[in-house]
């Protein structure tokens, strides 16, 4: 059964493929708890279902027995109950489960830990909406994981530690929530309400331990949140460099980090992760004419902050998902030298890009429908 609303015809998200998955919607919020082993008072924000259905479901399983209402450290969630983890050893359909509870113990979570199986639990319910297996019963082990195979899976940051053992160590309190593996690539996941994480120098570990045990370079992050205004709020603390705080804000070595909104677009920028831009990106160079060289037309050596030059104007093509870490330093560079400078981009990114850029001489144009 699908998560849509009573009413189908305005329902949330369009794009939803968890139609079929469940015999219920109880069994799918069961499924989501099991996992993440918490689920946020404001879950259904992800969901197509309103608030009042949604409180109607957890006040189901709340009289049933099966969870508990947890509020502490200002944060609200619902928790599996001695009951609702017996039903593993008790109800067949429930046996599948049954890893999922042996992991957990009844132990106090700090509500830095909580914050960070909340995520879990939004980031299941759009995999869930887009297709990507992340139950430890629907993907192979992570040691069997076909890297180059045709399905994505999600395997989390705790699957991957116990993969390598104590080797893991050096990278403990990661923000990393876990990794999208398939189609020939290993990309990390990461997620956030609306501020960007503060990344150590220990993040910038992952990748090597990757590699090291997938002989896959691990190149490209994605940070997941909830909407356009979300990702202008990311790009804009990225691009200065600081926090609210003033603490230093990095992309953590990744050559590619993307900011994805988990709305309907999501399937699209997820699908265009996995796309070759080349053949685009070519043909807008010779389209708008960009000289690619570090030289300009009297052969003085010019730096190259974006993809090549309109005359002496720089210019940037995002032919696919926009890459902080490169938008970061075009924009730094129009800053500084306050020299006009373009943007190439989707239609999709348009509004972000004039908002984060707003202030800077740059101007954002879409590329058109033919170019994609």
């Amino acid at each position: 059964m699908t998560f849509v609303s009573k009413n189908a015809e305005n329902c949330k998200f369009k794009v939803d493929m968890s139609e079929g998955k469940y015999r219920s919607r109880r069994d799918g919020l069961l499924n989501i708890l099991f996992h993440a082993t918490e689920l946020p008072n404001h879950l259904y924000r992800q969901m197509n279902l309103s608030y009042d259905y949604y409180r109607k479901l957890i006040s189901d399983l709340h009289q049933l027995g099966l969870i508990k209402r947890v509020s502490q450290d200002g944060m609200v969630g619902y928790q599996l109950t001695l009951k609702g983890k017996k039903l593993t050893r008790t109800k067949i359909s429930y046996l599948k489960y049954r890893p999922c509870v042996e992991e957990e113990t009844d132990r106090h979570y700090s509500a830095k830990r909580r914050r960070r199986i909340q995520h879990y639990a939004f980031l299941y319910v759009l995999f869930d909406r887009v297709g990507i297996p992340y139950e430890v019963f629907a993907k192979p082990s992570i040691q069997d994981v076909d890297v180059n195979g045709d399905k994505i899976y999600f395997y989390t940051a705790l699957e991957f530690k116990r993969m390598i053992g104590i080797e893991a160590t050096p990278f403990k309190g990661s923000k990393l929530l876990g990794f999208l593996i398939g189609r020939g690539k290993i990309i990390s996941v990461y997620r956030t309400d609306f501020e960007m994480p503060v990344f150590g120098k220990h993040e910038a570990r992952i990748p090597e331990y990757v590699q090291r045990y997938f002989s896959v370079p691990l190149t490209t992050a994605i940070m997941i949140c909830w909407s356009d205004f979300s990702a202008t709020h990311l790009f804009t603390r990225i691009i200065e460099g600081k926090s609210y705080d003033k603490k230093s804000i990095n992309t953590a070595g990744y050559k590619n980090f993307c900011i994805l909104p988990s709305d309907d677009s999501f399937l699209s920028r997820l699908n265009a992760l996995y796309i070759d831009h080349t053949a685009t990106e070519q043909r807008l160079i010779e389209r708008y004419r960009i000289d690619t060289s570090n030289k300009d037309t009297n052969g003085r050596i010019r730096f190259l902050f974006g993809t090549g030059f309109m005359g002496d104007d720089p210019v940037l093509i995002c032919a696919g998902n926009v890459n902080a870490v490169k938008l970061k330093y075009f924009v730094l560079n129009a800053g500084k030298k306050s020299r006009l400078s373009y943007i190439l981009c989707r239609y999709r990114d348009l509004a972000v890009l004039q908002k984060v850029t707003e202030d800077d001489p740059i101007k954002v144009l879409t590329i058109s429908l033919s170019d994609d």
